[in-house]
């Protein structure tokens, strides 16, 4: 049975898992705490699609009945559209509303907060870096957890559907605190198949 973990931890690393197509609705929290006392609270879902070499995660944005401008498009409010290259992924942002497809090269994935590597992309976290715990879990699942000076991250880890249930991260000092629930799904559509023919540009040609 260890072994079998063990295995299991490593084929999720390296991006060899086989995972069924699975839509989930992810719900982010976060807290900080700043110097001077105020408390700040952030709360927004987004929506994951992953289906083989594809995974797409959308922002869950409020209903607009007008299309805005390229200059008023926010980036950050883009789908992330992953393609998996081995270890790696390629990723454009989608705004189908704009009809477009905006290209972000290396320079401008970190502020972007995209990432390169497939495992992050299609797990949403690295299940590698961190250690199984004995915390009691669901049938199915299982708790992972890292623990370090100054901040920690715990991990409660579906093995049907290859992804978290839960991520709870902060700093030990609880200046900030993070909270991530997960609900997987079978139901899918991939979305990516309407927006392959989507008009591409340049992430520089929003603007400021």
């Amino acid at each position: 049975m260890r072994l079998a973990m063990v295995m299991l931890v490593l084929s999720i690393a390296d991006g060899s898992a086989v995972a069924e197509p699975v839509t989930a609705l992810i719900g982010h929290e976060t807290t900080d705490v700043a110097l001077d006392g105020v408390t700040r609270i952030a709360r927004y879902q987004e929506r994951l699609y992953r289906d083989g070499d594809q995974v797409w995660i959308e922002r869950v944005m409020p209903a607009r009945t007008a299309t805005r401008s390229l200059h008023e498009l926010d980036a950050h409010a883009a789908a992330r559209w992953y393609t998996r290259s081995g270890e790696h992924a390629t990723v454009v942002l989608v705004s189908a509303p704009e009809g477009v497809i905006i290209e972000v090269g290396p320079a401008s994935m970190e502020a972007q907060g995209l990432t390169d590597r497939w495992v992050i992309a299609a797990g949403l976290v690295d299940l590698a870096s961190l250690a199984p715990t004995t915390r009691t879990a669901p049938v199915g699942a299982r708790w992972y957890e890292r623990v370090g000076t100054a901040d920690y991250m715990r991990v409660l880890w579906s093995e049907r559907f290859a992804l978290p249930l839960m991520i709870e991260s902060g700093t030990r000092d609880g200046h900030h605190v993070s909270r991530t629930t997960v609900q997987p799904s079978t139901r899918f559509a991939p979305p990516w198949r309407s927006a392959r023919e989507l008009r591409r540009i340049d992430l520089s040609d929003l603007g400021d």
